[in-house]
């Protein structure tokens, strides 16, 4: 009764989240709920503090942070992968001639390449930063020099290629607002192409990991590459086959001390959610959301029906873990237990 009565209240007023004047939109794709897990594992990881982790093209990736980023060794796993019975392999990150590795994000290409990104550090104090393939030997096999290009975020886009987030540093290593923030690259060819000139977006870009992990989101799927920033309130997407790329408006969130988004994910078929976790009121809450545009291309989060509950006492989702295209992959409980749900549209 009291989870029926929080969704009412989020549906009709938007009290709690403050993130829109009317109801959900009346389109194709909106979620009406989340059917029973059809799949579910035990990963160990999830259930630990801190890191990062989330499911990309059959695996689940997890790496620890210190900071922003993980500094590893020679012979240290930087990353772990995992198919979905839970079963994980060791990624290694290192360069000859480092002193020090560090690994800011990880993805997975179109063609099932773990990928990561991050700078590195000479004992003479040269910094680089980079774009790294793994092989199957669990070892560095490709690497783009992307300097002075620092990658922030990274995802697997069309034909094995990388599109990163991040932006442009000078040679006092002070971040220039003016470069492109969104770049393709290849291993065989380098840059392809650069666009998103931060100018031409809203105040909220030049913290480009945001405030806390999970404020600003990237994700790549067949067809386009999506960019959330919730704290400028915009959602970029650049379409492949069109080669258009669009910047919407979203209505703004809470602020951080009282709204959090703890994952993300895009489906093949561009549908958009993240999981929030709100501490605005005494009891903190959880749930699903849908990012959904209005015929003018304003967009807004609306509560996903059935999702949202008191947060680790009986709401149905504690995270989302990310998507398989079809499925939303979360969890309900910090226990290890991973979930696949197919979502349920009009």
């Amino acid at each position: 009764m009291k989870r029926m009565k929080w969704e009412k209240a989020v549906l009709k007023a938007v009290i709690i989240l403050g993130l829109a004047k009317q109801g959900v939109s009346q389109q194709s794709g909106v979620a009406t709920g989340i059917a029973e897990p059809h799949h579910q594992a035990q990963f160990q990881t999830v259930a630990s503090d801190g890191g990062f982790r989330y499911w990309d093209k059959g695996y689940l990736l997890a790496w620890a942070f210190s900071g922003t980023s993980l500094d590893v060794g020679p012979n240290t796993p930087a990353v772990m992968f995992y198919d979905q019975n839970g079963q994980g392999k060791p990624a290694y990150v290192w360069f000859e001639g480092a002193a020090r590795v560090g690994v800011a994000d990880a993805a997975v290409t179109s063609n099932g390449k773990l990928i990561v990104s991050g700078g590195t550090r000479t004992q003479e104090g040269i910094v680089a930063h980079y774009i790294a393939e793994i092989g199957d030997d669990g070892r560095v096999k490709h690497v783009i020099r992307t300097t002075p290009f620092i990658p922030v975020y990274i995802c697997g886009g069309q034909g094995g290629t990388v599109w990163s987030y991040g932006f442009d540093r000078d040679e006092n290593g002070n971040g220039i607002e003016s470069g492109p923030m969104l770049r393709q690259f290849s291993f065989e060819n380098g840059q392809l192409q650069a666009m998103l000139n931060i100018s031409s977006l809203n105040p909220g870009w030049s913290l480009p990991e945001g405030k806390y992990p999970g404020e600003i989101n990237m994700r790549c799927t067949a067809s386009s590459v999506g960019i959330y920033n919730g704290r400028s309130s915009e959602w970029v997407q650049f379409d492949f086959s069109t080669k258009v790329l669009t910047v919407k408006q979203v209505d703004p969130l809470p602020p951080p001390s009282k709204l959090r988004i703890t994952g993300f994910a895009m489906t093949d078929a561009g549908d958009i959610f993240a999981s929030f976790h709100d501490r605005s009121k005494a009891t903190p809450m959880s749930g699903l959301f849908q990012l959904t545009f209005d015929a003018g291309g304003n967009g807004k989060w609306n509560p996903v029906p059935g999702t949202v509950g008191a947060y680790l006492k009986g709401s149905p989702i504690e995270r989302l873990i990310g998507t398989d295209g079809t499925s939303l992959i979360h969890t309900r409980a910090r226990d290890g237990r991973v979930f696949w749900s197919k979502y349920e549209k009009r």
